[in-house]
């Protein structure tokens, strides 16, 4: 059998002693998947100084006739909320008509389904404002003469705010029967009937009108931002 020797040289390289590891500069900007760059990017996610940054592509300046309709659509979506206490305002329709120009102005923020469901819900809504009086009146017994006065105390009670809002209504129903029919008792129920419908549409208008309202304003911010 046969043995060879070795021998080894203490100059000659035989492993790896020390290792060391640089690290780099604050200075210095990589991608998220570690390439070096150069300078910072114009957008996107990128590390610098072991942080991590995203940086959003800061869009162009709106056209002058967008930044005016889109101002009009939140007014219109203002008025329309405000429409829904005071008879004067149609309510639900502003604030769809405002939806209507966030949809055009804000391409992809409003999808049609959405915008066809508003509708029918601006429908709906804009009908049973008149036929919810009209029901309750003729559940409480009332005569023509309460809903004008209901109508009347609406208008009236605009310059007694907030109270003459929900005092309006149910005076002027009260009085508007008494000229019809002299039974207090029987005027008070009126009264109280015309004040139920009074609220019920109010909040029904409210809900909807504020509904579109927030689908406008976050399109609006949506494409602000985005």
């Amino acid at each position: 059998m046969r043995f060879d020797a070795w021998q080894f040289s203490e100059s000659l390289p035989v492993g790896i002693e020390e290792a060391t590891v640089s690290s780099p500069q604050q200075s210095e900007t990589y991608t998220i998947s570690g390439v070096r760059l150069q300078k910072e990017p114009a957008k996107g996610i990128y590390i610098k100084g072991k942080k991590k940054y995203v940086k959003k592509l800061r869009r162009a300046f709106m056209p002058i006739i967008d930044i005016i309709l889109l101002a009009i659509a939140v007014i219109a979506a203002i008025f329309g909320i405000v429409g829904t206490i005071l008879p004067a305002l149609p309510g639900p329709p502003l604030c769809f008509a405002s939806m209507v120009v966030a949809y055009f102005i804000c391409p992809g923020q409003i999808t049609v389904p959405l915008l066809i469901w508003m509708l029918v819900v601006t429908v709906v809504v804009s009908i049973m404002d008149y036929t919810i009086p009209i029901i309750f009146t003729k559940m409480g017994g009332g005569s023509k003469p309460a809903m004008w006065g209901t109508t009347i105390g609406m208008f009236a009670g605009m310059f007694f705010m907030p109270w003459g809002l929900v005092l309006g209504p149910l005076i002027g129903a009260f009085v508007g029967e008494l000229t019809h029919n002299k039974n207090y008792t029987h005027a008070t129920k009126v009264a109280l009937m015309s004040f139920l419908s009074f609220m019920l549409s109010t909040g029904i208008k409210l809900v909807a009108s504020l509904a579109m309202t927030f689908f406008t304003l976050q399109a609006i911010w949506n494409h602000v931002e985005g």
